[in-house]
């Protein structure tokens, strides 16, 4: 078999090239147009995998600008249900519930510098990711008619501060505070709830760094919406 058989019979004769397409008008005059393939985000590497850093909490109380003692109710709830406290745990990079200033004032709303009208909390390492947990499993899934995190449309901006440095945010409002177990057993004790807003900081920087950052939150559960 060796013997009879022809390497020429596979051989085939390479195609010749097809003629150039006539220019138009147009394309006669001009240079060939340079096309720029990009990728559209960085590949993901064990040095560049999402990772949420902290999650910070933030509840603006107005009444506070007339009466400085209603921030301690949600002082007490925030802390309930982070377990937040100042060198908690041995750690001391915990500050615990914190006390917002205002930073200038605002003679409209009877607002001077200095005066008390928020509080919020930074959460790191496990006690962060308990809160995850805790808002993805008793309190998003009860909330009413709750479509999930808005995201921008796909003509929206993309220069936002929260797309370039990688935070997610988003409120929720009075009742959720509600919902979490560490309230929810003794809601007694807390005569009035107060919405708070949520930022996820995450370790990724750059274009598309929301991207990720909202792929992150899905894995933990997070839903999320197109406006």
């Amino acid at each position: 078999m060796y013997m009879t058989y022809n390497h020429r019979l596979t051989y085939k004769k390479p195609r010749e090239p097809e003629p150039p397409k006539p220019l138009t008008p147009y394309e006669a005059n001009r240079a060939p147009a340079q096309v720029n393939l990009r990728p559209r985000a960085k590949a993901i590497t064990y040095a560049t995998i999402p990772k949420l850093e902290s999650i910070i909490i933030h509840s603006m109380v107005k009444e506070a600008i007339t009466n400085k003692q209603q921030l301690l109710n949600v002082i007490m709830a925030l802390r309930a249900i982070t377990g937040e406290a100042p060198g908690g745990g041995g750690r001391d990079a915990s500050t615990g519930v914190q006390v917002v200033r205002a930073k200038q004032g605002a003679a409209a709303w009877k607002l001077r510098e200095g005066m008390p009208v928020a509080a919020k909390v930074e959460l790191k390492g496990d006690a962060m990711y308990d809160f995850v947990q805790s808002l993805v499993d008793f309190v998003l899934p009860r909330l009413r008619e709750y479509p999930g995190v808005p995201i921008a449309p796909v003509s929206g901006s993309h220069l936002k501060s929260n797309m370039i440095g990688s935070v997610v945010s988003f409120g929720l409002p009075p009742i959720a505070m509600g919902l979490f177990p560490q309230i929810e057993g003794n809601i007694d004790a807390y005569p009035r709830l107060h919405g708070f807003h949520m930022y996820f900081k995450t370790n990724m920087k750059g274009e598309h760094a929301e991207m990720w950052a909202r792929n992150l939150l899905t894995g933990f559960r997070v839903p999320f919406y197109r406006q």
